[in-house]
């Protein structure tokens, strides 16, 4: 039974995530389908309309099986071995960049999500 609730739950994410890419095929304006579907994920599970509960143990497969989403692109890299060697600079470059862009992005919505939630309490109180 645990295993079928699990499947439903990643049924949805993948739902959601369809729908996310369809969306961004159809409106053709340069935001991967992945991220709408993240938006939208996040939008739900904000408005309260989707539950932690309800996706939480499929996010968790997930994530403990994300190794083995990358071994087919690892696979796929190893094909470019001339490239990487001739442009290794610049892959470092890009790689640490955006690396470090990604983590000040995630901090600053942390941070913004954190304020935004602070203020919402102790407007309750």
């Amino acid at each position: 039974m645990k295993w079928l609730n699990i499947a439903g739950q990643i049924t949805v994410l993948c739902g959601i995530s369809l729908l996310g890419n369809s969306i961004a095929q159809v409106l053709n304006i340069g935001i991967p389908g992945s991220l709408i579907g993240m938006g939208m994920l996040f939008l739900l599970m904000e408005r309260q309309w989707v539950k932690l509960e309800w996706i939480e143990a499929g996010a968790n497969f997930l994530i403990a099986e994300l190794l083995l989403f990358f071994i087919p692109a690892a696979i796929g890299v190893m094909q470019y071995k001339d490239l990487f060697q001739s442009e290794l600079t610049s892959f470092l470059l890009v790689i640490v960049s955006s690396t470090i862009l990604i983590l000040l992005t995630a901090g600053a919505l942390i941070e913004l999500t954190s304020r935004h939630r602070e203020k919402k309490r102790g407007a309750c109180s």
